[in-house]
């Protein structure tokens, strides 16, 4: 967790990572059979949480983006 300014104001922002192994390809339904769906690098989202305390805090998300060898 750390304490930054934003826009001029104090705030709380969390760090955390969000990713996992692919049972199939979400767009064409190919199963994740000898690597067919491959990690393919991470996109950070800022996620806005409930007011705690006195600061407004931040949830910086990386979220795994994923490539599939069948339908690019």
């Amino acid at each position: 967790m750390e304490i930054k300014q934003d826009r001029g104001k104090v705030c709380k922002f969390i760090s955390a990572t969000l990713t996992y192994i692919p049972t199939h390809c979400a767009v064409c339904g190919m199963k994740n059979e000898h690597f067919s769906v491959i990690k393919n690098g991470t996109q950070t989202s800022r996620i806005t949480l409930p007011l705690t305390g006195v600061h407004r805090t931040f949830l910086l998300l990386k979220k795994q983006r994923f490539f599939c060898k069948s339908c690019s």
